[in-house]
Order: C-alpha cells, then structure tokens, then sequence
C-alpha cells in the first residue's frame, strides 16, 4: 500500500519472491484413469506435472459391436492375495491370478453402461492349479460356479449371456472363488479380459 507523506511518497516493499507455475511432464494414462496433477516443485515455484487419460479406442467406446473390452489390470482384489503374471505360454501373454488361492478369494471389476441386456464373455486360462468360482454382476450371482481346473494351461473363454442391467450407471462383475476339482492342486483364477457387449 502507497501513501502520501509530507509530500513525499512511501512505498511498501514486498520482499517476496514472486510466484512462478512451470508445466512439468504430459503423460497419458489408461483410457479409464483418472487425471492427475503432481507439483514437483515448491509453493513458490510450482512445477506442475499432468496425466491425462487416453482417448477411448474402437472397442473401448462401444458396447455394440465388437463389445467394449476390460483387460487384467483393472480388476481389483476384493480379499485374498493376487499377482500380474507375464507368461508367454498362456493366452495373450500376461493375466492376474489370485495366489496362493482359497476359498472365499474375490477380484471385481467395475464398469459404466448405460440400461439394457448384455453378453459377458470372461477370457483367462484353466490350469491344473485353478479352482471353482461363482461369477456375480451387480452381487447377484449369474450361472453356475464354474470349474476352471485343467489338466495343462489351456485358453478358456466364460460366456455370461443375457444379463440385464435395469439401469444406468456404475456396474459390477466379481467372482468369488467356492472350491476347487479334486485334481487341482490349489484355488486359483486366472484372468486375462472380460468384453461387455450389449444386445
């Protein structure tokens, strides 16, 4: 503040250092993230650096045609214990399995859509390690539990069809692990994608 005295001016001196804001790093994230801002630098002399979700892909903006797809890594561990495991071997390389495997072991994923009926088709691999699983959408159990065991790796495909989502919105499709074939030697599942396509 400036004022008048005796004729003379009076300035005030500020003596802090001016704020600067510097544009750090621009990365893209998953079509499905959430954006994000991280300042890397001080209060003073902010270094912002912004993650911005990627533009959605032909399969991931519809849910007609070729249905929209939901890989390995945006399933979430509901109880148990689960790893990302690369393997060449198996279905497209890389899947997330829950180990080691019990009874009662959970993994959910979350998605969008709007109200309708919808095809399900749930893609991983049987293995001589897996066990039994119930699928739910929306806690509301689907089909039948469904044994995953196999004597070797095999590609396998779970097809839940006809369900009906009555309304729009967030929407949920878990499975909870209830035992296991007398041949497997634990309770695992493993899981690579899940393509939601709407009829």
């Amino acid at each position: 503040m400036n004022r008048i005295v005796g004729g003379t001016c009076c300035c005030s001196t500020n003596t802090t250092s001016p704020t600067t804001v510097t544009i750090g790093t621009v990365s893209a994230l998953p079509y499905t993230s959430t954006p994000t801002v991280t300042n890397t630098g001080t209060t003073t002399n902010a270094i912002f650096n912004f993650g911005i979700p990627a533009g959605a892909t032909n399969t991931e903006s519809l849910y007609d045609g070729s249905g929209r797809v939901f890989w390995y890594d945006q399933f979430v561990k509901l109880s148990g214990a689960n790893v990302t495991q690369a393997a060449t071997s198996l279905v497209y390389g890389t899947l997330i399995r829950q180990n080691p495997g019990a009874v009662g072991d959970s993994m959910q994923l979350s998605f969008s859509a709007p109200a309708g009926t919808y095809d399900i088709r749930v893609v991983g691999t049987r293995a001589p390690s897996s066990g039994i699983t119930q699928w739910y959408v929306n806690d509301i159990s689907v089909g039948t539990p469904v044994d995953y065991y196999a004597p070797t790796n095999t590609f396998t495909e779970t097809f839940i069809n006809n369900v009906v989502l009555p309304t729009s919105g967030l929407q949920t499709l878990k499975h909870i692990v209830t035992g296991k074939n007398a041949s497997s030697s634990t309770f695992q599942i493993w899981l690579c994608k899940v393509i939601i396509q709407k009829k």
